[in-house]
């Protein structure tokens, strides 16, 4: 779901300020750029790309949190190479 809150044109450039509302009610606002729109669909559907693409993002970050977090309890524990291969050490 998103909200344009005003556009902007600049030469060849539609520029739409947007709150979009992710998957848990986060409400993330940006400038959506569209270049050289031909009808009010090239702008909508822009927007709706932006959309996906900003909840992928959001969706990667939490996930990146959580792989941090997990490397970092695996580094507390101590490690051994063995045969080039990193393992802990039991």
């Amino acid at each position: 779901m998103y909200t344009i809150n005003s556009t902007e044109v600049n030469d060849e450039t539609l520029t739409a300020n947007i709150t979009f509302t992710l998957e848990d009610r986060t409400e993330v606002t940006i400038d959506v750029f569209i270049f050289q729109p031909q009808d009010k669909d090239d702008v909508l559907e822009g927007i709706a790309n932006r959309e996906v693409s900003e909840q992928h993002k959001y969706n990667s970050q939490i996930a990146i949190k959580g792989i941090e977090e997990e490397l970092k309890e695996f580094l507390k524990k101590p490690l051994e190479t063995i045969d080039g291969k990193v393992s802990i050490k039991k």
